[in-house]
């Protein structure tokens, strides 16, 4: 019999199922019960650390780019000061869209 994992293992099954159910079938198929199947767990699993399908998407996702080696923290982590605002605009934005390109497929058309 397979042992029951826990704490980050179940967590990172459980961030796993759902990117590749988004990546691969979009957000409408991101349920409970697809998730807790493909993680190979239960609903009320996800029921205790995800309130809503939303949830589960948004930290899975979080997960997934937080894990990329190009995954550099959020823009407020960031400063932009070279002195000219356009230049700072369009650092901030060329910081942004390198991000975007992190998510999984599907994640920004959910937000």
């Amino acid at each position: 019999m397979p042992q029951r994992r826990r704490g980050e293992a179940l967590k990172t099954a459980i961030y796993d199922a759902t990117v590749e159910i988004l990546e691969q079938e979009g957000y409408e198929a991101v349920t409970f019960q697809n998730v807790a199947k493909k993680a190979n767990t239960t609903r009320s699993v996800l029921y205790r650390y995800f309130d809503n399908t939303f949830h589960l998407i948004y930290e899975a996702s979080r997960a997934h780019v937080q894990k990329n080696q190009k995954w550099h923290g959020t823009v407020m982590d960031q400063e932009f000061n070279t002195g000219q605002m356009r230049t700072d605009l369009l650092a901030m934005m060329t910081y942004l869209r390198a991000n975007a390109a992190l998510f999984p497929k599907n994640f920004l058309s959910f937000i």
